[in-house]
């Protein structure tokens, strides 16, 4: 998978997030629709092209790192440079985890 294609992929599910998070909002409550829809559709699909660490960081960018206040937490490699900032840096950390 190249960084056009990631790209596409990951803004695909952002912009998913983001009407679910609207439609709650609204008190429209698709919680039980979201659950099937990743567990039956898109964690196989991602199953197969990352390995088990690449889904762990895509599923860290995408749902664990805005912190409960709104604020963005970071991620570090092993030498302390900054990781998984935006779609680039995240693309370059899981490229190593590409079946």
């Amino acid at each position: 998978m190249n960084l056009k294609t990631f790209t596409r992929f990951i803004e695909g599910l952002e912009k998913y997030q983001d009407k679910r998070d609207k439609a709650y909002k609204l008190g429209i409550d698709i919680l039980s629709f979201d659950e099937d829809y990743y567990r039956e559709v898109i964690r196989p699909l991602m199953s197969e092209v990352f390995t088990e660490e690449g889904m762990d960081w895509i599923n860290w960018y995408l749902y664990d790192r805005v912190s409960f206040d709104g604020t963005f937490l970071e991620a570090f490699d092993k030498d302390g440079n900054k990781i998984c900032f935006d779609i680039p840096s995240l693309y370059d950390t899981i490229k190593e985890y590409l079946k």
